[in-house]
């Protein structure tokens, strides 16, 4: 039976690697499509970059040949739509001049025309599926070359645009905005032609048969769009798509947020009601919709009711014409077609309403994806120097400042140092003075307003972003693993990487342990049923990665935050093999951590207010010793009995109660704080 047993759990590991490997492989395809545009590409692209309706167009006429046969076989749909009216009247002008005897009626006459009438109906499904055929292999195609020509614009921007965008806002980017665009090439494109042809073909119609009779019926046509453009045109229809697109986007951004704090909320036994941002993002958005809603209300019925009652403006010109006419037949014949033909005029003038309102609404969206397209790429040296030649790997900032955008205020001022090969250098600081920002500016999230910063003797502007990435290993405090197998977010760090390699970085990153214990140990998919990993323990598949990816330079973003006593004791075990001979620059918030670094800086304001070891900060006395006094005063704390306790209770518990200190050993004459 445990032969049977161990035959099934191989059975199913070799699924699991075969499945992962087919994912690998998917995974290396898209990424060499993203790749397939470069940098200079994709700039070069937006330099032609229209606007409007003439940027539609040109997304929509990306696959040309495509497009325009789905435009001739639509324009034929709609002439074949009306074919069965002309057959009607035929129809019509056989029979009422033959109602007071019946057998005068032609009858295989009148079987043709009936034939007639149902074969144009078989021929007006067949022409509108053929152009629809047509339209949905472009909008495909078109579709999947702009999601790869985003996500590959996306993959050369610098990081910290990231950070200055949410992800919701992206997200509706990618997920609505051009998913909407497919919308309009598969289906709207094929109505707009129509709508457009439409209307020519149905008024050559109407003024074929009785050119005033067909004028009387074009009257309201012309009434209800006058008031159509009256009211939703211009600057109204303008200032209308942005502030509907600016809702929608906020309410996704915060939407996003809500979801990712939900744990907060429900910690607090909060509800929607209490997280602001998304409550008022919801309200504002519905005031808006309502009162737009109520402003298009009067027109919008007009519109609506004069369109669709054409027949109220010919029937009184009939009785009136009645009146007047010598030849009652003709005149019934001519009546009556009109009557039933005036129920066709409802239909293209309604569609052309429709796609152009739904077009703009595109457009707004195709405009905030060109945004993120026009906004400029990381910029690459035109001559890379290849990693071989960069001699050293220390990190070397020269009068560094920098400021973010929209900020009058430096986040950097003149900074410099040097971080050493095979050594630590650590930042320290309070909140917002600096640190995060140094790190970020390594691998160039965002480029530097002055100075230079080295890598070796080189400039990091001097060398290809993949190499610089190459060269830097982040573990960050807030750790994002990919709902796959263990085995590849540890790849993630190689994804070349043998098991052997896998297994190797894993032991060495204290996690191999816990790993195995998972059901499917290394093909365990994270955040799968049952499968729940603590915050230590993700940081430590983090620490994995950055074992196994081996970069020579090292940046830890306060890594050990949030982590309990145990995971930390093996965290930092596991930073001890990460950052062997390695140029290692570490944020950190707990002192003691940092003790035994080569080099503390402490940043203030955006400036290095000093440097150098911790005994030589502690000899100077100044920023850093302040900061380590107030470190140790804090482990001094303690919680006391409530002040309503009899005193000398309190006092006997104080007495007997002690905490261990920094260095371990207990102390029973720390401080109290009530």
């Amino acid at each position: 039976m445990s032969s049977n047993l161990e035959n099934t759990q191989n059975l199913r590991t070799e699924n699991l690697n075969v499945e992962n490997s087919n994912i690998e492989n998917s995974n290396q395809n898209q990424n060499s499509l993203i790749q397939r545009k470069n940098s200079s590409e994709i700039q070069e692209d937006v330099k032609n970059t229209k606007k409007g309706r003439a940027r539609l167009f040109e997304i929509t006429f990306q696959k040309k040949w495509y497009m325009l046969a789905s435009a001739i076989f639509s324009i034929i749909h709609v002439a074949f739509s009306f074919v069965p009216y002309i057959f009607l009247y035929l129809v019509l002008k056989e029979i009422l001049p033959n109602l007071a005897d019946l057998s005068q009626i032609n009858g295989e006459l009148l079987t043709t025309y009936i034939a007639g009438i149902a074969g144009s109906i078989v021929l007006t499904v067949l022409t509108m599926f053929i152009s629809l055929m047509f339209s949905h292999l472009a909008a495909f195609k078109t579709l999947y070359n702009l999601k790869v020509d985003f996500a590959s614009k996306l993959s050369t921007l610098p990081l910290g645009y990231f950070n200055q965008n949410a992800t919701g806002k992206l997200r509706k980017t990618m997920d609505e905005n051009i998913e909407s665009i497919e919308l309009f090439i598969a289906h709207h494109f094929p109505d707009l032609v129509g709508s457009f042809a439409a209307p020519i073909v149905l008024i050559l119609l109407l003024l074929y048969f009785d050119w005033r009779i067909g004028l009387i019926c074009l009257i309201p046509v012309i009434i209800a769009y006058s008031i159509q453009a009256i009211s939703f045109g211009g600057k109204n229809k303008i200032i209308f798509l942005k502030i509907y697109q600016d809702s929608l986007e906020e309410m996704n951004v915060s939407a996003v947020e809500y979801i990712r704090g939900i744990s907060v909320i429900k910690i607090f036994n909060q509800t929607v009601y209490s997280f602001k941002k998304f409550h008022t993002s919801i309200m504002k958005y519905t005031e808006f919709c309502i009162k737009y809603t109520y402003m298009c209300r009067t027109p919008m019925i007009a519109f609506i009711t004069i369109l669709n009652n054409v027949s109220f403006f010919l029937i009184p010109v009939g009785i009136w014409w009645a009146t007047r006419t010598s030849d009652y037949a003709a005149f019934a014949l001519t009546f009556i077609f009109y009557m039933i033909f005036s129920a066709a005029v409802t239909s293209p003038f309604m569609k052309l309403m429709y796609v152009s309102n739904k077009g703009d609404v595109i457009i707004e969206g195709i405009l905030r994806m060109d945004q993120t397209l026009n906004t400029p790429s990381v910029i690459e040296s035109p001559n890379p120097v290849p990693p071989i030649n960069v001699i050293g790997r220390s990190v070397r900032f020269e009068n560094v400042s920098f400021s973010y955008t929209g900020d009058e205020n430096n986040a950097l001022s003149n900074i410099s140092f040097t971080a050493k090969e095979s050594e630590i250098t650590a930042l320290v600081g309070k909140s917002g003075s600096g640190k995060s920002t140094i790190a970020h500016l390594i691998p160039r999230f965002w480029d530097a307003d002055s100075g230079t910063i080295y890598i070796g003797n080189t400039k990091i502007q001097d060398l290809r972003t993949d190499d610089l990435m190459d060269m830097v290993s982040f573990v960050f405090q807030d750790v994002f693993l990919f709902k796959q197998s263990v085995m590849e977010n540890i790849r993630i760090g190689k994804p070349n990487a043998t098991v052997d390699e896998v297994y190797a970085a894993a032991k060495a990153a204290q996690c191999d342990e816990f790993i195995r214990n998972l059901p499917l140990g290394y093909e365990t998919i994270i955040d799968s049923k049952g499968v729940h990993l603590s915050g230590g323990e993700r940081q430590r598949i983090a620490i994995a990665r950055a074992i196994l990816k081996d970069s020579p330079i090292i940046v830890l973003d306060e890594a050990t935050a949030f982590a309990d006593p145990e995971n930390e004791y093996k965290i930092q075990e596991a930073f001890k093999e990460l950052v062997k001979k390695k140029t290692v620059i570490m944020i950190a918030h707990r002192l003691p951590t940092i003790r035994t670094a080569h080099q503390i800086i402490v940043m203030n304001d955006g400036k290095n207010e000093e440097s150098g070891t911790h005994d030589e900060l502690i000899q100077k006395g100044g920023a850093y010793k302040k900061m380590w006094d107030a470190y140790n005063s804090v482990l001094e704390w303690r919680i006391v009995q409530p002040i309503s306790q009899p005193i000398s209770q309190s006092a006997s518990q104080l007495q007997s109660t002690s905490i261990p200190t920094a260095n371990g050993s207990n102390d029973s004459t720390q401080r109290s704080v009530i």
